[in-house]
């Protein structure tokens, strides 16, 4: 059972090959935006919610360490660790694969009749354009402090978190739900694995076995 559902997590969650089948140019944007969200999500989720959090040390405050709910795992000096880069840029990646991932889907969405004949614009292109926004508002953040020294940075972060807050609350309604979704779904693997193994229901009529 543990390799079955480790070979579906690797197979469908993971590489997400059940998308590859139907295109790579689909596949590669739904892997973009798939895991540009989950990456945003691991990172954002920890911090608002207090599990993961930054202290620096009394006698070298250039030093932070890296406390797992109240537990120290780990330090990194913030000027000259790599693991600096990593940790400040994680939301900046996630940014970067969200847009790749939203402009080659609304560029197959724009451009081919098959699928502009049967789309709709709240269900299948609000949602690209919600995380279209709340990607580039975010890296607008970054692209304030850095290059810009600042400017502008409060009514950014306004407007980025009325574009979050947008989101958050369309998700139930739309495609956004396969975040959770697709992770549950991994159970139709095992229930497929069990019901193929278990002996067919039969038909009272003509005695033919029809289902596990």
């Amino acid at each position: 059972t543990l390799l079955t559902l480790a070979g579906a997590l690797g197979s469908n969650f993971v590489a997400q090959n059940f998308i590859r089948r139907r295109g790579w140019g689909r596949w590669a944007g739904h892997w973009c935006m798939s895991w540009g969200t989950i990456l945003a999500g691991a990172v954002t989720l920890p911090l608002v919610f207090g599990w993961i959090h930054f202290e620096s040390q009394a006698h070298a405050p250039q030093v932070y360490q890296v406390l797992v709910f109240g537990v120290r795992v780990g330090a990194f000096h913030t000027e000259s660790s790599w693991l600096r880069y990593v940790f400040f840029n994680l939301l900046n990646l996630s940014a970067v694969l969200v847009i790749i991932g939203v402009g080659l889907t609304l560029h197959r969405r724009l451009k081919e009749a098959g699928v502009m004949a049967v789309q709709q614009f709240g269900n299948d292109l609000v949602p690209l354009l919600l995380l279209l926004a709340v990607a580039v508002t975010g890296l607008m953040l970054t692209v304030s402090m850095h290059a810009l020294h600042g400017e502008g940075y409060m009514v950014i972060s306004l407007i980025h978190a009325v574009t979050v807050i947008a989101m958050l609350l369309y998700v139930p309604f739309g495609k956004l739900f396969h975040i959770f979704q697709r992770p549950l779904h991994l159970a139709v693997t095992l229930y497929k694995r069990a019901n193929a193994a278990a002996p067919p229901a039969v038909c009272s009529l003509c005695g033919e076995g029809f289902a596990g």
